[in-house]
C-alpha cells in the first residue's frame, strides 16, 4: 500500500449469511440488486433479503464491471418482465370492465324494448294510438285492473338507463376499451365497435 494511502474500512456485516459455499437464488440477486439502484442503504436492503452486505456489495462491483448492456439484463430484465405481467393483469381487468359495460347496455337496450310494447299497450288501453298521423285518441279498451298493475310493475322492473348514466357507460366504454387495448399493443377490435357522437349529451 502507498505511503499516505488510507486503507479502506469496511464495516462489519449486521446479516449473518447462511448460504456458505452455495449460490444465492437468481430472483433474491435480482430483487436485491433492483432494490440496491434506488436504495443507498445497503444495510437495509441486506435485512430485507437475508443478504449479508458483504455478498451484496461483490454484486455490485461485479455488476459495475459488466457492460451497460449486460447491467441492462441484470437490472432491467426482471422489472421489464414484472411490468409485463402488471400490463397483462390491468388489460384482463379492463376487459372485464368492457364485458361489464357491454352487458349493462344490452340489457338497458333490451328493457327499452320491452317498456316500449308496455306503454303501447297501456296507451292503447286508454284509447291512445299512434298512426302514421300522429298521436290519436280512440275509444278505451276493457284492461283488468290487476293486468294494468302488473304491466306498471314490470315497467318499473325493467327501466332502462336514463340519457346521462347511458352516457356515462358509453364513455367509459370506448375508454376502457382503448386502454385495454393499448396496454396489450393491440388494435381496437372492429366486431362490436360502438361509434357513438355523444359529446353534445
Amino acid at each position: 500500500m502507498a505511503q499516505g494511502q488510507k486503507k479502506r474500512v469496511r464495516k462489519p456485516n449486521t446479516v449473518k449469511g447462511t448460504r456458505r459455499g452455495s449460490k444465492w437464488p437468481e430472483r433474491i440477486k435480482t430483487a436485491a440488486m433492483a432494490d440496491l439502484l434506488v436504495n443507498s442503504n445497503r444495510s437495509e436492503v441486506a435485512r430485507r433479503y437475508g443478504v449479508p452486505e458483504s455478498t451484496l456489495r461483490t454484486w455490485e462491483t461485479a455488476a459495475r464491471k459488466k457492460s451497460p448492456d449486460q447491467q441492462k439484463s441484470l437490472f432491467d430484465q426482471e422489472r421489464e418482465r414484472q411490468l409485463r405481467e402488471l400490463n397483462h393483469d390491468a388489460a384482463a381487468s379492463a376487459r372485464a370492465s368492457v364485458a361489464y359495460i357491454r352487458r349493462r347496455l344490452e340489457a338497458s337496450a333490451e328493457n327499452e324494448v320491452i317498456t316500449a310494447q308496455i306503454r303501447q299497450k297501456l296507451d292503447q288501453a286508454a284509447g291512445i294510438t299512434i298512426g302514421p298521423e300522429g298521436v290519436e285518441l280512440g275509444p278505451a279498451e276493457e284492461l283488468e285492473e290487476n293486468e294494468r298493475i302488473g304491466l306498471i310493475q314490470a315497467a318499473d322492473r325493467h327501466r332502462p338507463l336514463g340519457d346521462y348514466p347511458l352516457a356515462n357507460y358509453l364513455r367509459a366504454l370506448m375508454t376502457v376499451q382503448g386502454r385495454a387495448a393499448e396496454m396489450l399493443g393491440e388494435d381496437e377490435p372492429e366486431e362490436n365497435e360502438i361509434r357513438v357522437n355523444i359529446s353534445d349529451i
